[in-house]
């Protein structure tokens, strides 16, 4: 698929019709500079998505879009089950889940400075024991189903929050139509070894100042204010959701015939909507989200303990939680009337705009709010879904600001090198393993400000605040 095949059909948006086999167009909502930087193989990974069977509107490349297995990061595409519409395991990639818990202090970053230093220390030595990123929580295997079939508010129940904390959470943090009755033996393995964790790749946690207010009504409606202290937790569903994916994709595959299905590639299997594949694959996944919820909401208890020590009377509040790599079925208006797709999301946020009836309690008014980072030492912009972004890109944004460099880079220098290198990226920092920090450094991601910029172009979202990495603590 060469470049010229597409048209632009607005500023920050391009188009390519549809050839047979395709049965729907590539539009790619990017910039002239981020189009340039969009790897051709991306597009070409697009193209062959849109010949799956029902597939409808388009396959939506967001600003962030770049190569990943199967289906690209930033990549969104619906099905139709009720026109022979499948569900596609790539679709929602390895992490189902994975997002972004935003928590907020009420105290400034100047009065938390002179403890910062002990602050990530103590959060480094909670959250950093052992090779899986934390001090994984032990639960029985009575609790182990019941918080893969209840998701937050079963966490919040067990003692790891408040009711308050489901008033900014997506669908009240829970996955409907969860069981642990059909997961495998190997992911209910691996989800006892690593609930609890913050996990490796992208993942982390970051301590942020609110550096630059851009829209102050937004902000006091989010009860964030100029210099405040800000925490992201940036975690998924750990070893469960990922082994899910992988026997999804198993047994797709190895059954795609009876279905008279023929992907154009093995990482594409993929079964009707109504099979029995599809509706395991649907079960195992809703629990994989509940674990991921759960795992937020587990790791918000623990920084609030640590918090607790150098924040006195200043407790973490809940602001939002947003999950990436999802497929969930929803009713949006599709060719003048309201219809019922799968959207599956890869590196990409459900966006509801402002009184969307689906936004939870706490911003119904404002819009979902989303936070986009880059790598390491990147600001990251906290932005709220624009007025009417439901019908731009199947009511979806971009989670992160996009790699430019694939996870294979390496360090082969010297280790003192590299530990001047870590430092120079601003934000104190604490890791587990720092040779494999180099893929996640800044210079490996996009410009958050040039994603950011193109969704907003594109009205998709709105930039709320700019915020400072003050410390990071990583695997």
């Amino acid at each position: 698929m060469h470049p010229h095949d597409f048209h632009r059909t607005g500023a920050f948006r391009w188009s390519r019709a549809p050839r047979p086999p395709e049965r729907v167009p590539v539009v790619v909502h990017a910039g002239p500079r981020l189009f340039d930087l969009m790897e051709p193989a991306v597009r070409h990974q697009a193209q062959r998505i849109s010949t799956l069977p029902g597939i409808v509107d388009a396959v939506h490349l967001l600003p962030n879009a770049s190569r990943s297995q199967g289906f690209p990061i930033g990549c969104v595409a619906a099905f139709d089950a009720a026109k022979g519409g499948v569900r596609v395991p790539a679709g929602v990639g390895f992490d189902p889940w994975a997002g972004i818990r935003l928590l907020s202090a009420p105290m400034q970053a100047s009065d938390l400075a002179p403890r910062l230093s002990a602050f990530v220390d103590a959060l480094a030595d909670r959250l950093l024991k052992g090779p899986a990123g934390g001090g994984a929580i032990e639960l029985g295997n009575t609790a182990i189903r019941d918080m893969l079939a209840g998701g937050v508010p079963w966490a919040v129940e067990y003692g790891w929050g408040e009711p308050e904390d489901l008033l900014a959470l997506e669908d009240r943090g829970r996955v409907e139509g969860a069981s642990s009755e059909m997961l495998s033996v190997d992911a209910l393995r691996r989800q006892r070894a690593e609930f609890g964790t913050l996990g490796g790749g992208e993942h982390g946690l970051e301590v942020l100042e609110v550096a630059t207010v851009v829209d102050a009504d937004a902000c006091a409606q989010l009860g964030l204010v100029q210099g405040g202290v800000l925490v992201a937790i940036d975690a998924g569903s750990r070893g469960l959701g990922s082994q899910v994916v992988v026997d999804a994709l198993r047994g797709m595959a190895s059954g795609a015939a009876a279905y008279g299905l023929a992907p154009t590639e093995r990482d594409l299997a993929c079964a009707p909507a109504s099979s029995e594949p599809a509706l395991r694959w649907s079960v195992n996944l809703a629990a994989a989200g509940n674990a991921a919820l759960s795992n937020r909401q587990a790791l918000t208890h623990l920084v609030r303990q640590v918090a607790a020590r150098f924040m006195p009377g200043a407790p973490l509040r809940v602001v939002f939680d947003a999950s990436r790599d999802t497929c969930r079925r929803e009713a949006l208006e599709l060719e003048g009337g309201s219809r019922q797709v799968d959207v599956h999301r890869r590196g990409a946020v459900r966006l509801l705009g402002p009184g969307n009836p689906a936004l939870p309690r706490a911003f119904a008014d404002l819009g979902q709010p989303l936070l986009i980072r880059g790598g390491i030492g990147a600001w990251p912009v906290l932005a709220v879904a624009a007025q009417g972004c439901e019908a731009v890109a199947l009511a979806s944004g971009p989670a992160g600001s996009g790699r430019l460099i694939g996870r294979q880079l390496s360090w082969q220098g010297d280790a003192a090198v590299m530990a001047d290198r870590l430092r120079s990226l601003g934000p104190a920092l604490r890791c587990l393993h720092p040779e494999a920090l180099l893929p996640e450094i800044a210079e490996a991601y996009r410009s958050v400000d040039m994603v950011v910029d193109a969704a907003r172009q594109d009205q998709l979202l709105r930039p709320v605040a700019r915020l400072r990495p003050l410390a990071c603590v990583h695997v």
